[in-house]
């Protein structure tokens, strides 16, 4: 079984309006197992880390959001709806993933725990930042996410085939992959308007055996002489 080390994803959501005053209801940013070739992407980057930092306009507003999710075990359709209760966009937002009942080595960076039945993974994520007591979300808001995965050359649901042909290069197999990720805005005017817009990145994943080396220095170095 072939592994990669922290393959990273990056996504960068704007609301951008130099028409009129026209702001936003509601923003989502999603990345949903049903979109486009999703599906073959998430069966092979097993999700261990997810943050969103949120730009000093939405910071100031300190709007409230969801965040939802779906697991293989669930179903690509079942989204699950992480406790989101007093937070705002005043503050990132970062969760780990970890099997129910586990502890260790997930406290990195203040990341918040997401329990998840053991041997499944992450298949979904939404997020939703909502307009409130009258505060639209301006021109100019800005969402950044991040999504840190491991990446496995064959299925993580069964360990032992791709699920799709590979091709040949450089005498080596790999299998070519796409994520789309999709926008969708919610005007708050008397007749509101929908905007959406998707934009997508490709990952190749080789039939090879990585390597990860992990120093800990000591908490205490004596220098004597």
């Amino acid at each position: 079984e072939q592994w990669t080390a922290g393959t990273q994803g990056h996504v960068d959501v704007s609301y951008i309006n130099g028409a009129d005053d026209a702001k936003l209801n509601s923003l989502t940013v999603s990345d949903p197992y049903s979109s486009a070739t999703n599906a073959a992407f998430i069966d092979h980057m097993n999700l261990y880390k997810w943050n969103a930092h949120f730009n000093p306009d939405l910071q100031s507003l300190a709007l409230p959001f969801t965040f939802e999710y779906t697991t293989h075990k669930g179903g690509p359709t079942s989204w699950v709806s992480y406790n989101t209760s007093g937070m705002t966009t005043a503050n990132t937002f970062d969760i780990t993933p970890v099997p129910a009942g586990s502890d260790g080595e997930w406290r990195w960076d203040g990341s918040t725990r997401l329990d998840i039945g053991s041997g499944d993974y992450i298949t979904g994520w939404r997020l939703t930042v909502k307009a409130d007591g009258g505060k639209g979300i301006p021109s100019g808001a800005e969402i950044k996410t991040w999504q840190t995965y491991d990446a496995s050359y064959r299925l993580q649901y069964d360990k032992t085939s791709t699920g799709q042909a590979p091709t040949t290069v450089d005498g080596l197999q790999q299998i070519d992959l796409t994520n789309t990720v999709d926008v969708t805005g919610v005007t708050n005017e008397a007749s509101p308007v929908t905007l959406t817009d998707k934009d997508s990145t490709k990952v190749i994943i080789r039939d090879a055996v990585p390597l990860q080396t992990l120093v800990r220095p000591p908490a205490n170095v004596t220098l004597s002489g």
